[in-house]
């Protein structure tokens, strides 16, 4: 019996064209559950980046590519890059001249507006802040896009640590930590939900929290009940 659905964002649960959630989706949605199935959002976005049709009626999300996850009681996954990867990553960007759109947990900036990044905008109907990237090192980031093409991402791997990197456009390639990703961030959710089910309890999560940033990694949940 299925338990949980995992969805993507962009081309999944949104169009490319409208950057809505077609009714289609909204009825598919509705059916599953109708039949007890949990509904989780899969994404490489941040909640901020979601428009509000997808912030209602989900039982959690797993956001930034598994890096930060949270449901309706509080975070249950938190892993950002390694401080050190993020500075030697932002010192490369600027001494080769490709593009980084930089995401921390309450916002998003961009170092610079090219042609890969307006087109990526475009692509998903967003509009990116161009900002200093002194400002990655301000707070932690969970995941850096970088505007580069394929076959100069390898690049970035020469200069970190800890990262390891995924791509679904030809316009960039996401940074995340190398423990991370979407695979790690929906295990403690969907083995607790099994495991509360078979139950019949009530939908719990497992608080888990990853190390791998060092001093960055945080061990509460969000000091606000609910979806932060």
């Amino acid at each position: 019996m299925i338990k949980a659905a995992f969805f993507d964002i962009d081309g999944t649960l949104t169009s490319f064209k409208t950057h809505r959630v077609p009714e289609s989706a909204e009825r598919a949605l509705a059916a599953l559950r109708a039949s007890g199935v949990a509904t989780v959002v899969s994404t490489g976005r941040a909640r901020y980046q979601m428009i509000p049709e997808l912030l209602e009626g989900f039982d959690a999300y797993i956001t930034f590519n598994g890096q930060l996850c949270f449901d309706g009681a509080g975070s249950f996954r938190d892993c950002s890059l390694d401080a050190a990867d993020v500075r030697a990553i932002a010192a490369q960007s600027r001494e080769r001249g490709y593009d980084l759109l930089v995401l921390q947990r309450d916002g998003s900036f961009a170092s610079g507006r090219g042609d890969r990044l307006r087109a990526n905008e475009q692509e998903v109907g967003l509009r990116y802040v161009v900002d200093d990237l002194a400002r990655a090192l301000e707070a932690p980031v969970y995941q850096i896009c970088a505007f580069l093409p394929r076959e100069e991402e390898g690049q970035i791997l020469k200069v970190t640590e800890h990262v390891a990197l995924t791509r679904w456009t030809d316009l960039f390639c996401d940074v995340v930590p190398s423990t991370g990703g979407k695979g790690v961030g929906w295990r403690p959710c969907s083995s607790v939900w099994a495991w509360a089910r078979t139950r019949r309890w009530p939908l719990v999560t497992g608080r888990t929290t990853c190390r791998c940033s060092g001093r960055w990694a945080m061990r509460s949940p969000w000091a606000t009940p609910g979806i932060p």
